[in-house]
């Protein structure tokens, strides 16, 4: 089964134990509920954003939406293991593509969300912008990165890294046609 079908799963069997109707969710999190039933349909992926929202509405963890398995232990990723890719594009423009790796899927219990995070150049001018509780770190590890934050426009070389409150609205891509690689810590209170 893909990450996205088990996304989609997820959120409905959470929303099934907590006996949330998708009307209720459709209220808790201001997404349409045409958009609710194609997520949960497992139509596709939503972006980082949404899932944060839903995620926030049903009261757990962004990563319990994406995790696979969990361990009460330490969790080590050792850097010749392959790691399970969760594909990111947004439904209008397909061609911002986002592949996350992450750090720490089996840890449960966690606060931060780290993750691997390779940045496709965005083909069209439009951007995407998104805004969701909590704060985000992200260190560039190869490449160029544009982050829009706010009002502000900033351009990340390879070793610079920027950490902001996510309640700003704001957007993250490949600063020139070469694509960029980072990493990036999620927190996202429950």
């Amino acid at each position: 089964m893909t990450s996205e079908k088990k996304v989609g799963d997820k959120i409905k069997a959470l929303r099934d134990a907590y006996q949330i109707s998708l009307d209720e969710l459709v209220v808790r999190t201001g997404i349409d509920k045409t958009q609710l039933e194609e997520i949960e349909g497992n139509h596709y992926l939503p972006a980082l954003a949404l899932l944060t929202k839903i995620a926030r509405a049903l009261g757990v963890r962004l990563g319990t939406l994406l995790d696979q398995e969990t361990e009460l232990g330490p969790v080590i990723n050792r850097k010749k293991q392959e790691k399970r890719v969760i594909h990111f594009a947004d439904r209008v423009q397909e061609s911002a593509v986002l592949d996350f790796y992450s750090l720490a899927e089996q840890k449960s219990g966690r606060n931060m969300d780290p993750f691997l995070i390779d940045i496709e150049p965005n083909a069209s001018e439009k951007q995407t912008f998104n805004s969701h509780e909590g704060e985000e770190f992200i260190f560039v590890l190869k490449g160029q990165l544009r982050i829009v934050y706010g009002t502000n426009d900033y351009v990340l070389n390879a070793g610079d890294s920027i950490y902001y409150d996510s309640i700003i609205e704001h957007s993250v891509e490949a600063a020139t046609t070469e694509p960029a690689k980072v990493l990036a810590v999620v927190y996202t209170p429950v």
